[in-house]
C-alpha cells in the first residue's frame, strides 16, 4: 500500500485536468479527505490513465489524499508505478511541482465552478460598475452551488461535532446556520437579523436540507453579504474585513483575525501593519500578487502566441508553456527575494530556464545541469530582467516580426502608466513582401508617417523601436536584412523631460529609475489589491506611495503592506 496526504496549492484561478497513471488500484480524494474524484479502487483491464477537471481558485490549497493498494493476482503483477500530473490553465501537461505540493494538513477547501461575469477593465483594471441580470442570476447559482457543499458536506460535520447538544426547537441546526450566516456577513448577528435570515427561515421549513438552502441563498445574496461596506461593524471588524478582502480576497474566517476583532487589536495603523507584516508571504496573497504582475504586465492576453512554423521551427505550445513558467518564476523570485527590489524586474541579468528552451535560444540559455522537469537558472546574455524576457517579446510581436508598436503601446500604457488615444483608423501592418529591402523599423515609420499618425506614434515608435534587436520570438538579433538594427529611442516624460536611449541596455535601466515607471507600478499595485485608485483614499495617496516605495529601497512585499494599511484603517467614528 502507499499513501499519501496533502495538499495541491493552485496559483491561478482555472480549470484544471488532474491526471492520475496507475499500474494498480487506488482512490483520490479532492477538496476533502473525504470527497472522492477519481474512483479506481478495482483495477480492471488495462486502463492506467485517469483525468478530471477541477476548477481552482488561485492561493487556495486543496486537500489531496492518495492511496494505491497493489493486490495479489494469480496473473504476473506488473511493477507498481504511480504519477500525478496536470494541465493547468493555459498550459500543456506537466508532472505538478514540488513547489504546488504540500504535505502539510489541509482544512476541506471549496472552489465555486459557477462564472461570474467578468468585470468592466476598460480602464485596464477589474471593477463592477453595474448590477445586471446577469450578474443577478449568477450570484444565485452561486449560491445554490455552496448550498449544495453546505447540506452535503458541512451539516453533516457539524451534526457530528454537536451531537450531544440539545436540539430543542432545531437547536443544532439553528446553530449551523448561524456560524455560516455570521461568517458570510464578516461578524456576530444581532437578535433582528437572527430572526430574519435564520428562525424565520427555519420556520417555514420542516426538511432541514430545504431550510439550509432557503438561508443560504437569502444570506448570499443579501446586500450584507456582496457588498462588505454596508454592513455595521466595530473599528477591529471593519479592518478584519477590508484586510482579508485587500490580501485574500476572501471572508475574515482567518484565526487570528477573529481573536484580533474579539480583543479589538485592530483599532490603530501598527496593529493592522503588524498582521499584514505577519501575512504577507501566505499562499493566497502569493497568488495575487502574481495576478497583479500579470496585469501589469498584460499577459493575459497572450494565451495563445503561435509564429510562422517556416521561420521559426520549434516554436510551439510547449515552448510557450517553458517560457510563460520561466517567466513566472523570474518574477516571483524578484518579489519573494530577500530585497523584493522592483529595479530586479529590469536589471537583473540571470533567467530561468529548461532544456526545451536552450534548445531554441541556444547555449546562453542551457541549464547549469540538464533538468527533465522544472526549472534552472542562467545567465544569458542580451537580457535585460523581464523587459527582454522572451515570452513577452514573442508576445508583444506578429507571426512573422517583430512589431515596434505593440511594444512601444505596452511601454507606455504598463510600464509608463500613460494613456494614449484609440487609433482614428484601423490598419494591417505592412507586408515586408511589399518592401524587402526595408527593415521592420522602415517599414513602420513609412506606414506611421501620415500627419494623423505622428501625434500618437511619435511616442509609440520612439519606445518600441529600441527593442528592436529582439525578433518575432525574443532571439537578439544584431542586424535585419543585412542591415543594422537601429535601436535608438526616446521617451517624453510627465514633466516634458525627454530622455534619450540607444537600445534595450539604457531602456532597462531607465524603467528602473523612471518616477514614471515607478508610479504606474504603484499604482497598478494599489488597484488590484483594493479594487479602487489610490485617490478614493486621498488626493495625494499615489504620490505618498510612490515616495514610500523609493525610500523603503522599491521594496514590493512592503509596498503591499503599505498598501493594506492604508486601505484597510477603519473610518473615524
Amino acid at each position: 500500500m502507499i499513501y499519501w496526504r496533502g495538499g495541491i496549492i493552485a496559483r491561478e484561478t482555472g480549470r484544471y485536468e488532474i491526471i492520475v497513471r496507475s499500474t494498480c488500484s487506488f482512490t483520490c480524494d479532492f477538496g476533502t479527505y473525504d470527497r472522492r474524484l477519481i474512483d479506481n479502487h478495482v483495477q480492471s483491464g488495462d486502463k492506467t490513465e485517469f483525468r478530471q477537471t477541477v476548477v481552482l481558485t488561485a492561493g487556495r490549497v486543496y486537500p489531496f489524499e492518495l492511496e494505491l493498494v497493489q493486490r495479489n493476482r494469480k496473473t504476473e503483477i506488473p511493477p507498481a508505478s504511480v504519477s500525478l500530473s496536470w494541465v493547468p490553465p493555459g498550459g500543456s501537461e506537466q508532472i505538478i511541482p514540488s513547489e504546488s505540493l504540500t504535505s502539510e494538513w489541509v482544512p476541506a477547501t471549496f472552489s465555486l465552478t459557477t462564472q461570474l461575469p467578468p468585470d468592466d477593465r476598460s480602464y485596464g483594471f477589474e471593477r463592477g460598475i453595474a448590477i445586471n441580470r446577469e450578474w443577478d442570476d449568477s450570484t444565485t447559482e452561486a449560491a445554490l452551488e455552496f448550498a449544495a457543499v453546505a447540506i452535503d458536506e458541512l451539516w453533516p460535520s457539524y451534526q457530528r461535532r454537536h451531537r450531544k447538544d440539545d436540539d430543542e426547537g432545531r437547536g443544532k441546526l439553528k446553530g449551523f446556520l448561524r456560524q455560516v450566516v455570521s461568517t458570510a456577513f464578516r461578524g456576530p448577528l444581532d437578535d433582528e437579523t437572527s430572526e430574519l435570515y435564520i428562525n424565520s427561515q427555519v420556520a417555514e421549513e420542516e426538511d432541514d436540507a430545504d431550510a439550509i438552502k432557503r438561508v443560504v441563498l437569502l444570506s448570499l445574496k443579501s446586500p450584507r453579504f456582496l457588498y462588505p461596506e454596508l454592513a455595521k461593524q466595530s473599528a477591529s471588524q471593519q479592518a478584519a474585513s477590508r484586510l482579508a478582502l485587500i490580501l485574500f480576497d476572501s471572508l475574515p474566517t482567518d484565526d487570528r483575525l477573529k481573536r484580533a476583532v474579539e480583543k479589538n487589536e485592530l483599532e490603530t495603523e501598527q496593529q493592522i501593519r503588524s498582521y499584514a507584516q505577519a501575512n504577507v508571504d501566505d499562499y493566497r496573497v502569493r497568488a495575487k500578487t502574481r495576478g497583479m504582475l500579470h496585469q501589469w504586465l498584460n499577459v493575459e492576453q497572450f494565451r495563445e502566441i503561435t509564429k510562422d512554423s517556416e521561420a521559426y521551427p520549434g516554436f510551439d505550445s510547449a515552448l510557450v508553456a517553458d517560457l510563460r513558467h520561466s517567466l513566472d518564476a523570474f518574477l516571483e523570485a524578484v518579489v519573494w527575494s530577500e530585497s523584493s527590489d522592483y529595479r530586479q524586474f529590469f536589471n537583473a541579468d540571470w533567467q530561468f530556464t529548461t532544456d526545451r528552451i536552450a534548445k531554441f535560444y541556444g547555449e546562453d540559455w542551457r541549464p547549469a545541469q540538464p533538468v527533465e522537469q522544472g526549472l534552472s537558472r542562467t545567465e544569458p546574455k542580451f537580457q535585460h530582467g523581464l523587459l527582454t524576457h522572451p515570452y513577452l517579446m514573442s508576445g508583444l510581436a506578429y507571426h512573422d516580426n517583430s512589431s515596434p508598436i505593440h511594444r512601444g503601446v505596452f511601454l507606455i500604457r504598463y510600464l509608463l502608466g500613460r494613456t494614449l488615444q484609440p487609433p482614428a483608423d484601423a490598419f494591417s501592418p505592412l507586408s515586408p513582401d511589399l518592401h524587402p529591402d526595408l527593415t521592420t523599423r522602415e517599414r513602420v515609420a513609412l506606414q506611421t508617417s501620415p500627419e494623423s499618425c505622428q501625434t500618437c506614434h511619435l511616442r509609440i515608435n520612439s519606445l518600441g523601436f529600441a527593442l528592436e534587436n529582439y525578433d518575432a520570438v525574443g532571439r537578439f538579433r544584431a542586424e535585419e536584412r543585412g542591415k543594422p538594427i537601429n535601436s535608438a529611442g526616446s521617451y517624453t516624460n510627465r514633466l516634458d523631460q525627454q530622455v534619450e536611449f540607444d537600445g534595450p541596455t539604457q531602456l532597462a535601466k531607465y524603467l528602473s529609475d523612471s518616477e514614471d515607471a515607478h508610479r504606474a507600478f504603484v499604482g497598478r499595485t494599489f488597484q488590484h489589491f483594493v479594487k479602487q485608485p489610490p485617490a478614493a483614499f486621498g488626493a495625494n495617496t499615489l504620490d505618498e506611495l510612490a515616495d514610500k516605495f523609493r525610500e523603503e529601497n522599491f521594496n514590493v512585499r512592503k509596498l503591499i503592506i503599505e498598501i493594506a494599511v492604508i486601505a484597510a484603517r477603519p473610518d473615524p467614528v
